[in-house]
């Protein structure tokens, strides 16, 4: 592709694509911007912003939800809990079962799964009984978009007092042919199906949604279907979270690439990871301007858990630009096209794993840290649980 002239917007879009999947088409992500635009000429509202005069009005059950959000943002630190508890947000951190996601990861990445083969459907298969035993209605969501048929595993867990309010958690299923997609994505595939189970037993005010995207490597196609029919309905998403690649870590000096001028734009996080001698340990979140609480709750839940993360903001100017197509590349895409909160959780993709796609040697189980991935699953449970309104 040709790359912009001016230097700023340049080193943004290396950004991105590099923290996602640099090799993707982001023609559905355009295409889904072209839909939204057709459909509204308005982005969904702040979901989470008090109405007026609300001091003068009696507490509801959003006002409720909105309150536990700020008090994880106003604490400086989370007190979490030794004992599994679906009563709070905290409590459903330590929830999270290693050994579980070990399992999964094992029998999504054992054998390649491109869209159609057998080990798709395994997996497809997977996603569907994993989110029934977890007590959410499970649909599986044919689709045609852009010429090619998928199917997208949605799980639904209504919520007890803002039903309409939906927070997302997602990952995509299918790889390419001839890789075993490890970490890409099955790290982030058998992550989700554990937070499918430990959130399936908590009660919320907002409705969960958990989805197994499909032809994501075909160029985002699963999620921008749905969100393209999100959007038409004007449904309302008040967060999404998507894994992408969260189980490669190394600790060694300089193993963590940058784009080049990276500093000029985020000299304060540039600095913190040449403080630590450019070491590939940490998780990257990546958020729009409406995803930014997401983001900075989930940080708070990684420092409890000691898990070392970086959230960045691209904020909604950059998105209005006429790059917007080549910097979306991955499953968060369609939802801040359509102006949704969206936040990308990932390992950086190729700027850190030599073996994304198979480039140099095989995308295997064994390159992995389950720890740190199993620390990534906890922070993020903590996130959504927030979001969601634990009751």
């Amino acid at each position: 592709m040709t790359l912009p002239r001016n230097r700023a917007l340049l080193l943004v879009v290396l950004l991105l694509l590099a923290s996602c999947d640099g090799d993707k088409s982001s023609r559905a992500a355009t295409d889904t911007a072209q839909d939204t635009q057709a459909a509204t000429d308005t982005t969904p509202a702040d979901l989470t912003a008090p109405a007026d005069s609300a001091d003068d009005l009696p507490e509801t059950a959003e006002d409720n939800a909105e309150d536990n959000a700020a008090e994880v943002q106003e604490d400086v630190a989370i007190a979490l809990p030794a004992q599994c508890s679906t009563a709070s947000a905290p409590g459903l951190v330590a929830c999270v079962q290693q050994a579980r996601y070990e399992a999964d990861l094992l029998t999504v990445a054992s054998t390649p799964r491109p869209p159609g083969s057998a080990q798709w459907q395994l997996v497809q298969d997977l996603c569907a009984t994993t989110f029934e035993q977890a007590g959410f209605s499970v649909t599986r969501e044919a689709f045609t978009y852009d010429g090619r048929d998928g199917v997208n595993v949605i799980g639904t867990l209504v919520g007890q007092s803002l039903p309409d309010e939906k927070v997302y958690v997602s990952a995509h299923y299918d790889h390419i042919t001839s890789c075993l997609g490890a970490d890409d994505n099955g790290s982030g595939l058998a992550g989700l199906l554990e937070t499918a189970r430990v959130l399936g037993g908590g009660h919320y005010d907002r409705t969960l949604v958990v989805v197994c995207w499909d032809l994501e490597e075909a160029g985002l196609l699963g999620s921008a279907a749905h969100v393209t029919a999100l959007h038409e309905a004007n449904e309302r998403v008040v967060a999404s979270f998507v894994y992408e690649m969260i189980g490669y870590t190394d600790s060694a000096p300089n193993s963590q690439a940058l784009p080049p001028g990276f500093g000029l734009l985020f000299a304060e996080a540039v600095a913190k990871l040449e403080d630590n001698q450019m070491r590939g340990d940490f998780i990257a979140l990546i958020g729009n301007t409406s995803g930014s609480d997401a983001g900075q709750t989930l940080n708070l839940y990684a420092d409890a858990l000691t898990l070392p993360a970086q959230f960045l903001a691209v904020s909604d100017a950059l998105l209005s630009s006429g790059a917007v197509g080549d910097l979306l590349r991955s499953d968060h895409a369609p939802f801040w096209l359509a102006g949704y909160p969206g936040l990308l959780i990932t390992d950086t993709a190729n700027l850190r794993n030599p073996h994304y796609h198979c480039g140099v040697g095989e995308d295997s189980i064994d390159t992995l840290d389950p720890v740190f991935a199993a620390r990534v699953l906890g922070a993020t449970l903590g996130a959504a649980a927030t979001q969601l309104g634990v009751r």
